[in-house]
């Protein structure tokens, strides 16, 4: 199999059940009085933005439709002398607060009918009808040189979307592609020093960065092939 960018080695899938659930922490404005706008699919981007080269990585990943749900199967090793932080956690509630969640995942649309899952930091979106008091975060895990990190998800069927900006950036509600024709998964992984631009935190012992913020720049995406699905 090959990614969008990379090269992943082909290797059997299992599904450990998960559920797929998340917290949209976004505040916003937009002005009175406008007109109703249709919903739309441009919810994406298509192809994240990577502006910095590929980390020493072996990634390995399985995407598998099912019946019920998506069956994702990924493998991070980390071949460089250098730790590495993996965006591998994404909010979502529980109780009256929010749990950084190992087997939950975005799930935004691209161009021609794809969907991304995705456990990966976003960049700002382009809106200028929207403002955001406090940036939504994703979890990370450090994963030091040599270490792996193993993770297998169930993302169920039919799919809602889900992005950390959520679902309506002042311009009307954003759906997913209909039909759907296709899924890929991809990996956020962030390399370097932490800087305070990264918006860096730390919730119930986990390590947390802002969408949008300086890590975005620092982080590369690794993404599997696009599966058919349907």
């Amino acid at each position: 199999m090959t990614t969008t960018a990379d090269a992943v080695r082909r290797r059997p899938g299992w599904v450990v059940a998960g559920t797929l659930a998340g917290l949209l922490v976004v505040s916003g404005c937009s002005g009175s009085g406008e007109e109703p706008v249709e919903t739309s699919t441009e919810g994406g981007p298509a192809d994240p933005g990577q502006d910095t080269p590929r980390p020493d990585v072996d990634f390995d990943v399985e995407v598998t439709p099912g019946a019920d749900a998506i069956a994702v199967s990924w493998t991070l090793t980390n071949t460089g002398d250098r730790p590495l932080l993996v965006v591998d956690r994404v909010p979502r509630a529980s109780g009256a607060g929010v749990v950084y969640d190992p087997q939950a995942t975005y799930v935004v649309g691209g161009a021609d009918g794809l969907v991304e899952v995705a456990s990966r930091l976003f960049d700002l979106p382009e809106t200028d009808t929207m403002s955001f008091a406090q940036p939504p975060r994703a979890g990370a895990s450090e994963l030091a040189p040599g270490a792996t990190v193993q993770r297998d998800l169930a993302v169920p069927l039919p799919l809602e979307r889900l992005s950390p900006w959520g679902n309506d950036l002042g311009d009307g509600p954003i759906a997913l592609p209909d039909p759907v024709t296709s899924v890929r998964f991809c990996l956020g992984v962030v390399a370097g020093q932490p800087e305070p631009s990264w918006g860096v935190g730390r919730a119930n012992g986990t390590t947390t960065l802002e969408h949008g913020s300086g890590a975005v720049a620092a982080q590369h995406v690794l993404c599997s092939d696009p599966s058919p699905l349907g």
